[in-house]
């Protein structure tokens, strides 16, 4: 996840690559493994999991990527 992560940082830098690729290979690894924590398994890992969690959030409510997700989002839905 943070290989994703910092894979999508730094292409937001560049303003280039493939941003939404790594987005939403981050909340798709996110969310195989939030079902650890659901099922009370691994406290260590769930703890570093919110972590991850938090500084992705932090980073897309920061800059302008949160409304470019946001639209690709919409358009995957669909």
């Amino acid at each position: 996840m943070y290989d994703n992560f910092h894979k999508f940082k730094e292409e937001d830098k560049q303003r280039g690559g493939n941003k939404c690729h790594h987005a939403t290979e981050c909340v798709s690894l996110y969310n195989k493994n939030i079902k650890v924590c659901q099922e009370g398994n691994d406290y260590d890992f769930c703890y570093e999991l919110d972590n991850f969690k938090e500084r992705y959030d932090t980073y897309m409510m920061s800059t302008e990527v949160y409304s470019i997700w946001i639209i690709h989002s919409k358009k995957n839905k669909k």
